[in-house]
C-alpha cells in the first residue's frame, strides 16, 4: 500500500511536511503525491491532506449534461446520479469530481481533474460581446465568452479555456475552421469535443525525421529471413496501415501457419517522444472520412506498414496446427519479410467462393481458409460466443454528406483473418504466461449474476425457457442460447440483450481469461500500429524472449497503470465512432422524412420505444405521439396502454413512418403507421323488461405498479 494512503488511513489528516517526512527521496514523494491528487485518492482541506472519505466525499465522472441538469457516474456504482445544473460547481462533461450528499441530492464539492483544455463552438453575438455555442459540455445557463476574436455569426472556432467564473467560462481564440457546415467540420467538432489531439507535437515530428527508412544489412542478419516465402496482407480496400501478414503451407501432420506482425517496437523506443504521444493516444481512431493515428503516418503508413514488395521488420509467430485446428507447437522470432501481395477482403472472398485457384497466391488462400475453418470449429467447440450483430456502413459523397446507410455482417474472408489473429494472440499470451513473468492481458470477465437474471427474465417474457446459472454461467451455456435463438424473429433483441449481459473487455496484468472467446489466456499482439497494448506486448516479447531479460522491478505497477489508461482510451474511441455514426445516420434519415419503414423494438424507456430499422439505424417512437398512456414494466421489456391494455414487447416487428430527423441533435423520431387495436371489450347496452333506463357501466378501477425511472 502507498505510504501516504496508509498513513492517512491509520492516523487521519496530515500536513504536507508531515507526509514528506515519511520519504527519504523528495522526488519520489512529489511524484506519489501528484499521482494521488490527480487520481482523486487524496484531497486538501484547510491546509491539511486527507482521504476523500474523511469528508464523506465520493469520486465521480460527469457523464451527461443536459440544459438544466446533469448525470454523474459514481465510482463503483451501477446507477448514475442526478445533479441540478447549479450543483455542478463549474464542472463540465467528462470532468472528474468529488461529490457530496446534500440531503437527498448530490452536488459537486470540487473538481480534481479537468479534461478540457479547449472547446469548439460556433460564434454568436450579444451586444458587443462574442460567445461560443458549445454543445453538451455545460448546462444552458453557462456562457462561453470569447474575449479576443469577433468573427462571423455561426463561424466554427476552437478556443482555449482560460478561466471559470461562476456561470461564465472565459476562452481565448486558437483557430477558425470556417463555416460550421463546411465539409468535414461536423466530424472535426466531435473529435475536438472528445479531446482528440489534432496534430503531433513538434518533438515527435523531429524524432520521426531521424528514423531511417531503409533496413540495414546488419539488422537483417540478426533476424530470420523470410523474404523468399509466399506472404501476403489481407485488409479492407481503404486500408493504408498494414500491420499483419500471413502465410501457410501443408505439412505431413497438418499445417504450418505464419502470422507476421510489424515490429513497431524496433522503431518506437520506450520513453521517446513518439512513444509518450502514442501512450496518450492509446489507439488509432477510424471515422468515415479519416483516421486519427496513434503513430505518425511516416511510421503507420510508412516504414512500419507491411507494404507489397518492400522489406519490412516483423515479429513472426510460427504455429504447427493439426487436422483438428489445435496448436501442437509454436515459436516466436524476430524476422524480415517482403509481402508478395496487398490483397483485399473482397478479392479473397471471390477466390473462396470461386474455389478455382488460378495461381499460387490463390492456392494459398484456399489453404488458409481450410485451416481457418478448423481453427474456428475448435474455438466453437470450447464455447466461443458469436455475437455478430452487424456493423453500420455509412456511404458519403465528396462533400462528406451521408447518402446511404446499411447494416452489414462479416464475410468469410474477414472471419479468416480474425481466426488467425485470435489464435496468434492466444499463443503469445500462453508463451509469456508459462514463463510466470508479468504480462498485460486482454480480459473479459464472468458476467454479473444480476445481469444473467435479467437476461433469463427477458427470455421468459418472450416465451422462451432459459436456465442460465447466474452464479456460474459458462461460455458454452451462452453460446447454446445465442445459437438457439439467433435465427428467430426476436433473435436480434436476444443477441443484443446477451451482449449487454456480458462484462466489458479491458486490459489488466491479472489473467481472468476471456469469457466471450472461451479462452483461458488471451492478449492483444497483432495490431501494434494502431493499439498501444500490442506495442507493450511486443516489448515484453523482445525483453523476455529475444534478450532474455528477466528484470521485472516496477513492471507490474506499470502494466496496471497502462492497462487502465489504454482501456479508457479504447472506450473513448468507441464512443467517438458511435457519435459519428449517430450523427451521420440522422443526416441520411433527414432525406427520408415521411417515408415508411419496418423495424424491431429493441429498447423501452419512459419516453418511448426504440426501434432499429431494417437498415440498422435506430429511432424513437415517443409515447406522447400515441393514443394512450403507456407504462413500461420495471424490467424494461414491455409497455402497456393504461386504457386500451395494448402491449408492445421487445423483439416485436413494427411498421413506422420517419416523422423527423436532425443531424444537429442526432435524433430520429418515428411514429407508428398504425397502432394496435384496443383489447378492451365494448360493453353492450342492456335493455331491461322494467322501465329502468338503459345504463352503460364503466370499469373505473385501475391497477398499476410503481414504475422506477431508469437510465
Amino acid at each position: 500500500m502507498n505510504k501516504i494512503i496508509n498513513e492517512l488511513k491509520t492516523n487521519g489528516r496530515h500536513s504536507y511536511n508531515e507526509l514528506a517526512a515519511l520519504y527519504d527521496d523528495d522526488s519520489q514523494f512529489q511524484d506519489e503525491l501528484a499521482h494521488l491528487f490527480n487520481n482523486g485518492l487524496i484531497i486538501e482541506h484547510y491546509g491539511k491532506i486527507l482521504l476523500p472519505e474523511h469528508l464523506n466525499l465520493v469520486r465521480a465522472e460527469i457523464v451527461s449534461v443536459k440544459q438544466t441538469f446533469a448525470f454523474a457516474a459514481i465510482e463503483g456504482e451501477e446507477e448514475d446520479v442526478h445533479l441540478e445544473s447549479h450543483a455542478l460547481n463549474s464542472a463540465l462533461l467528462g470532468d472528474l469530481v468529488f461529490l457530496e450528499r446534500r440531503r437527498k441530492n448530490y452536488a459537486v464539492y470540487s473538481i480534481y481533474k479537468r479534461v478540457h483544455e479547449k472547446v469548439i463552438g460556433e460564434i454568436y453575438h450579444l451586444g458587443k460581446n462574442t460567445y461560443l455555442q458549445v454543445n453538451s459540455l455545460a448546462p444552458s445557463d453557462v456562457a462561453f465568452e470569447l474575449s479576443d476574436y469577433e468573427g462571423e455569426e455561426e463561424e466554427l472556432v476552437i478556443a482555449k479555456i482560460k478561466s471559470y467564473e461562476g456561470s461564465k467560462v472565459r476562452t481565448s481564440f486558437l483557430k477558425s475552421l470556417g463555416a460550421k457546415n463546411a465539409p468535414g467540420n461536423d466530424i472535426t467538432r466531435i473529435l475536438i469535443e472528445e479531446n482528440v489531439p489534432e496534430v503531433f507535437p513538434a518533438e515527435v515530428d523531429l524524432q520521426v525525421s531521424s528514423i531511417p527508412y531503409e533496413i540495414s544489412k546488419a539488422e537483417i542478419k540478426n533476424r530470420q529471413d523470410l523474404r523468399d516465402q509466399l506472404i501476403v496482407t489481407i485488409d479492407g480496400e481503404e486500408a493504408r496501415d498494414f500491420d499483419d501478414a500471413v502465410s501457410v503451407r501443408k505439412t505431413g501432420s497438418g499445417y504450418e501457419i505464419g502470422v507476421h506482425i510489424a515490429d513497431v517496437s524496433y522503431y518506437v523506443n520506450e520513453g521517446s517522444p513518439i512513444d509518450l504521444e502514442a501512450y496518450e493516444r492509446g489507439t488509432s481512431i477510424y471515422v468515415l472520412d479519416r483516421v486519427i493515428p496513434m503513430l505518425p503516418f511516416a511510421l503507420s503508413n510508412g516504414i512500419c506498414s507491411l507494404k507489397e514488395g518492400e522489406d519490412r521488420l516483423t515479429i513472426s509467430v510460427i504455429m504447427n496446427i493439426d487436422q483438428y485446428g489445435q496448436v501442437r507447437s509454436s515459436k516466436i522470432l524476430p524476422s524480415v519479410i517482403k509481402s508478395k501481395g496487398r490483397l483485399t477482403y473482397t478479392y479473397v472472398q471471390d477466390v473462396i467462393e470461386r474455389n478455382k485457384p488460378e495461381n499460387d497466391i490463390e492456392k494459398m488462400l484456399l489453404l488458409l481458409d481450410e485451416v481457418a475453418n478448423k481453427i474456428r470449429k475448435n474455438r466453437i467447440r470450447r464455447g466461443a460466443i458469436d455475437l455478430d450483430l452487424g456493423e453500420l456502413h455509412i456511404k458519403t459523397n465528396k462533400e462528406g454528406k451521408a447518402i446511404d446507410v446499411q447494416l452489414k455482417k462479416g464475410i468469410e474472408s474477414e472471419n479468416l483473418i480474425e481466426d488467425l489473429m485470435v489464435l496468434t494472440n492466444e499463443v503469445v499470451a500462453e508463451t509469456i504466461t508459462n514463463k510466470k513473468l508479468p504480462m498485460l492481458y486482454r480480459i473479459h470477465e464472468q458476467p454479473e449474476g444480476q445481469r444473467i437474471d435479467n437476461l433469463n427474465y427477458l427470455l421468459k417474457r418472450l416465451g422462451h425457457r432459459s436456465d442460465l446459472n447466474p452464479k456460474g454461467v459458462k461460455p458454452k451455456d451462452m453460446q447454446i442460447l445465442v445459437n438457439k435463438y439467433k435465427n428467430e424473429p426476436e433473435g436480434p433483441v436476444i443477441m443484443e440483450a446477451s451482449l449487454r449481459s456480458l462484462a466489458k473487455a479491458r486490459y489488466a496484468p491479472i489473467n481472468h481469461g476471456h469469457f466471450g472467446l472461451a479462452s483461458t489466456c488471451y492478449t492483444h499482439f497483432t495490431s501494434p500500429i494502431r493499439r498501444y497494448p500490442d506495442l507493450i506486448i511486443h516489448r515484453l516479447i523482445r525483453k523476455y524472449l529475444f534478450n532474455n531479460d528477466k528484470d521485472i522491478e516496477g513492471l507490474k505497477k506499470y502494466l496496471t497503470k497502462a492497462g487502465e489508461q489504454t482501456s479508457d482510451l479504447e472506450r473513448r474511441a468507441i464512443k467517438i465512432e458511435r457519435l459519428v455514426n449517430d450523427m451521420k445516420s440522422a443526416e441520411f434519415m433527414e432525406t427520408l422524412v415521411g417515408e415508411t419503414m419496418h423495424g424491431m423494438i429493441t429498447g423501452l424507456a419512459n419516453s418511448g420505444m426504440f426501434v432499429q430499422l431494417d437498415n440498422g439505424v435506430s429511432g424513437l417512437i415517443r409515447f406522447d405521439t400515441m393514443s394512450d398512456y403507456y407504462k413500461v414494466d420495471e424490467a424494461g421489456i414491455s409497455a402497456r396502454g393504461r386504457r386500451s391494455k395494448v402491449e408492445y414487447m421487445l423483439g416485436e416487428r413494427v411498421e413506422v413512418v420517419i416523422s423527423a430527423a436532425s443531424k444537429e441533435t442526432s435524433n430520429i423520431d418515428l411514429i407508428l403507421k398504425e397502432e394496435k387495436k384496443s383489447k378492451t371489450r365494448k360493453k353492450k347496452e342492456t335493455s331491461g323488461k322494467s322501465n329502468r333506463k338503459n345504463r352503460t357501466y364503466r370499469n373505473t378501477s385501475r391497477k398499476g405498479r410503481k414504475n422506477r425511472r431508469k437510465r
